[in-house]
């Protein structure tokens, strides 16, 4: 729905989501992870279409339609997980975009807008929220006061950084994030061998780089790209965000240096991926990637930062980019 005219990259993104260790682990087990998954991407989904939509009355009517399934499809996420909650702030994002950029519309037909989609959504959410209130008190309508009670005999964040300083959690921080994105598994007592987290540091690292080239040649082009893929890629951006930010949120409470919060954001991390090594892989930045891997091998070989494995692992990266030159 986002890039119709690249299949390519809707194969990639699914292939991240679906070979994902970590992923495969969580939807084996019984949770409403995945079910809170597939609603989020439902709502990407039905928004993209919205946005997408010109301004005919069959389109203006198909429109209406999708702000009620919206609404309906946001309500189900009411009373699925908390940890979806932002679909209800990205959803308006995506109402004001359609209605005020794309449309430049009045704001009583914007406000009509916003009240179809508000009212499925709030009648869906309102009698969970009313037991949750009933049974914890408080207007604790998401139960976190509960779970603070639940969770009392946990790490705090503030205690080990006490014990361990900041640098030491910073680090663990960053290590273990990586680490329980890709896979770690058990109660985070399950490790993969160290030498395939240090091949995924590099596949991820490509993907950076690759992604950022990318970024930098759409922006050179902008004026090329309709405005409503400006509007959904502003969404998809703004989903990676509150992934974030609310992950780091919880990390300033608690020691839960777990990837797999992450996961909400999977979609747009997994189409920054699809991107990303695509990007790296176009033959005419071959000799640049394959030069830049070697040289910053050396470099960290040099200054002994780098163990064998690794640097092993980067010369075969770079020799292989520097193959699609003469494939």
């Amino acid at each position: 729905a986002l890039v119709p005219n690249r299949p390519g990259l809707a194969l990639g993104a699914t292939a991240f989501v679906a070979f994902l260790p970590m992923h495969l682990a969580m939807t084996a087990a019984v949770n409403n992870d995945t079910l809170a998954e597939l609603l989020l991407a439902t709502l990407l989904l039905l928004s993209i279409r919205y946005l997408k939509l010109g301004g005919s009355p069959a389109e203006q009517r198909q429109g209406t339609r999708l702000l009620v399934l919206l609404g309906v499809t946001t309500g189900l996420s009411f009373v699925t997980k908390s940890g979806i909650y932002l679909a209800f702030p990205l959803i308006l994002l995506a109402i004001a975009l359609k209605q005020f950029w794309l449309e430049d519309s009045s704001l009583g037909r914007g406000l009509k807008a916003g009240g179809i989609y508000l009212l499925p959504a709030i009648a869906l959410g309102l009698p969970w929220w009313l037991r949750n209130i009933a049974l914890y008190g408080d207007l604790d309508f998401l139960g976190l006061g509960r779970h603070d009670q639940v969770v009392a005999g946990q790490l705090r964040t503030a205690e080990f950084v006490a014990q361990h300083g900041v640098a030491q959690l910073i680090r663990d921080f960053f290590l273990t994030s990586f680490r329980s994105f890709w896979g770690q598994f058990g109660w985070m007592g399950v490790l993969l061998d160290e030498r395939i987290y240090q091949a995924l540091a590099i596949l991820s690292a490509l993907a950076v780089i690759g992604f950022a080239l990318w970024a930098g040649r759409i922006w050179r082009n902008r004026q090329a790209l309709p405005r409503w893929q400006w509007a959904a890629g502003t969404l998809l951006t703004v989903l990676g965000l509150f992934a974030l930010a609310s992950y780091v949120w919880y990390n300033l409470q608690f020691v839960q240096h777990q990837g797999r919060y992450l996961f909400i954001a999977l979609i747009p991390i997994s189409l920054v991926a699809a991107l990303g090594w695509r990007e790296v892989l176009r033959r005419e930045r071959g000799w640049l990637l394959a030069a830049a891997l070697l040289g910053g091998a050396v470099v960290l070989k040099l200054a002994g930062l780098l163990p064998n494995w690794p640097l092993l692992m980067l010369i075969v990266a770079a020799a292989a980019l520097a193959c699609l030159l003469y494939t």
